[in-house]
């Protein structure tokens, strides 16, 4: 289908995991343009995007992690009873689920994926290393064990670690040691928390002191079209976690790195890669986020808007952009589900967040009211669950 197809109508586009930040951010800012009919699909009655007012159309589906069959079964149905023209999988599960079902949706709509070979190796911290180290990216230092037993042989280590999943599992499981008592316990915790057998063990890697900064990109086939860049002002787990606010910035090392790993990837749609900066001004790589990112509004405010990107490419509308041409240090910060969690663990930040808060941009719509509303409610479900009485 090519853009004149359907000249006097709104292409739709189903949007998923709709009780995300970041397909909140998306829905809004595809909203604005109004040149499309959004459909959101979320996995409760309380996800962000539909409350809001650019969302035209909200349907339950189970969550690909733990039904990926009925997750792809109603896809499908929504794609046939809705003329779905394009499908954007947002979260780390309803991309997995997509690729790896793409000859039942392709024929349906549009999309713009990675080849599953690609996505699987972006997934793995393991093969990811290994590709950066072929490509002369650094990385940090990075141990695997098959025994809970080698932990307290383990030679050259020096703390603190991190302790990190070894593939990407669509959550945070991360920890970190001062000591080699500290390893061995949190190690285990993480070992049976997660239920993970020596296959799936979670890697130790060398702590990196430094800013995180990232690379954003859209590629089509292997070649960069469009890409963006940030560093991260606060964070949330304070230790280490996602953006609660973050600056638009561009720095030429970056820009090499980053593109040596898509380009090793040999990369198709958006994708972000996370490094540390160092003091030394030397990058190091963290890793390849291999959907789209949770900081993506300030990216798409700064104006590289990856969504509409991908959408233009898929109709064959020519992306009249220009390299290297974002706006520059423009803050953004996450209120509700961000800078007030940093806020309530390290409350001495209040005044950074204040002084930021007079020049940022932000995730709180006075014009799309609703979705934030249910943010302020679910901060006090969360409470509820932290302090109610066990049965």
């Amino acid at each position: 289908m090519k853009p004149g197809d359907k000249l006097n109508f709104k292409f739709k586009i189903l949007i998923t995991d709709g009780g995300s930040v970041n397909a909140l951010g998306i829905i809004r800012h595809l909203g604005l343009c109004g040149k499309f009919e959004l459909i959101v699909i979320g996995y409760n009655s309380l996800a962000l995007g539909k409350f809001s007012k650019y969302s035209n159309r909200y349907f339950i589906l189970p969550h690909p992690k733990k039904n990926s069959e009925g997750f792809i079964n109603g896809i499908k149905e929504i794609i046939t009873k809705e003329n779905i023209d394009f499908v954007l999988p947002v979260g780390f599960y309803a991309h997995k689920s997509i690729i790896d079902n793409l000859s039942m949706i392709e024929p349906l709509a549009k999309v713009c994926l990675p080849s599953k070979s690609s996505f699987e190796i972006a997934t793995s911290k393991i093969e990811t290393t290994q590709l950066a180290e072929r490509a002369g990216v650094l990385v940090p230092k990075t141990k695997t064990i098959r025994d809970l037993n080698e932990l307290k042989t383990l030679a050259g280590l020096t703390f603190p670690v991190v302790i990190k999943s070894q593939k990407e599992i669509g959550g945070r499981m991360v920890e970190y040691a001062y000591s080699e008592q500290e390893l061995v316990s949190k190690f285990t915790y993480l070992v049976s928390a997660f239920d993970l057998n020596t296959d799936n063990y979670p890697i130790i890697q060398e702590y990196i002191t430094g800013e995180g900064v990232g690379f954003f990109a859209f590629y089509k086939h292997g070649k960069l079209m469009n890409y963006f860049m940030h560093e991260r002002i606060r964070e949330f787990p304070v230790s280490g976690g996602r953006s609660v606010c973050a600056r638009s910035f561009y720095d030429e090392k970056l820009l090499e790195n980053g593109k040596k790993m898509l380009d090793a990837l040999g990369w198709n749609g958006s994708a972000m890669v996370e490094f540390k900066r160092t003091k030394q001004n030397e990058y190091y790589l963290l890793e390849v986020n291999p959907k789209l990112w949770g900081s993506i509004e300030l990216a798409m405010c700064s104006g590289v808007d990856f969504p509409l990107l991908m959408i233009n490419d898929a109709f064959e509308v020519e992306n009249n952009v220009t390299l290297n041409n974002y706006q520059r240090d423009l803050y953004f910060q996450w209120c509700l589900n961000g800078e007030l969690y940093h806020f309530f663990n390290k409350p001495y930040s209040i005044f950074k967040i204040i002084k930021t808060s007079f020049t940022s941009r932000k995730d709180f719509w006075f014009r799309d009211i609703k979705p934030n509303l249910i943010q302020f409610l679910l901060i006090f479900i969360d409470l509820y669950k932290v302090i109610k009485p066990k049965k």
